[in-house]
């Protein structure tokens, strides 16, 4: 995409992202619905009633996303105040 909008125009990005997504079409067609199993695309447990889903606890016992998004988030928040400063505008909103 990057060549495209290189060679032809900034427009041509749009244009091959739009032809790429003809193929993930295809690809997508040829899933028969059968193969998917329900349960386990949500992360549910199957119990004797049915199925249970298991919800964000499952999410808060999982260190390395912990550390990911305890990693990531002052990398955000850093970059939002940035951007403030490099449009001209105050860090901080509440100075």
């Amino acid at each position: 995409m990057g060549a495209a909008g290189t060679y032809f125009s900034p427009g041509a990005i749009f244009v091959t992202a739009a032809c790429l997504c003809v193929p993930a079409l295809v690809a997508l067609s040829f899933i028969r619905p059968e193969e998917i199993d329900y349960a386990r695309a949500r992360n549910a447990a199957k119990v004797e009633g049915g199925i249970r889903i298991d919800g964000v606890f499952t999410l808060a016992k999982n260190r390395s996303l912990l550390l990911f998004a305890g990693c990531s988030w002052p990398t955000h928040r850093s970059f939002r105040s940035w951007v403030r400063i490099w449009r001209g505008r105050r860090a901080h909103p509440r100075f």
